[in-house]
């Protein structure tokens, strides 16, 4: 059976390349002929963000409590942080004279919530995959 932490972590990961894959082709185009493709992308890691915090925020199913409880408040923060940074991209769409440093500086502390989520994400499958194998 997949934990639903592997799952969230999975749906992390595809976050987080697909954000890497919108901001390295919206950096490569000039500011005037962006196009649509990165904003689909971005929009798309949201959505996979998304699903990520909504399964580390599902009730644990195994009775077991422990470290499947302790997941929902990462999700918690993890569900925040994703919903600032579609807002801030929403706000920015809209926003058709550049770069707003409040903005960046938001993403910015938001995404390293995200960071900080993956890594104890990444730790706490690996400890549970180490008491399975041993």
């Amino acid at each position: 059976m997949v934990d639903r932490r592997s799952s969230a972590l999975l749906a992390l990961m595809l976050f987080v390349a697909l954000e890497i894959a919108a901001i390295v082709l919206s950096g490569s185009r000039p500011g005037t002929g962006q196009g649509t493709l990165p904003s689909v992308l971005a929009f798309a890691g949201y959505a996979a963000g998304l699903v990520a915090a909504v399964l580390l925020l599902l009730p644990d199913r195994s009775g077991r409590g422990g470290p499947e409880g302790a997941s929902r408040a990462p999700g918690g923060l993890l569900l925040g942080a994703v919903l600032v940074l579609l807002a801030t991209e929403i706000v920015s769409m809209g926003d058709g004279e550049g770069g707003n440093i409040g903005l960046g500086l938001l993403r910015l502390a938001c995404l390293v919530v995200v960071a900080v989520v993956a890594v104890r994400l990444v730790l706490g499958v690996a400890a549970v995959r180490r008491r399975r194998s041993s």
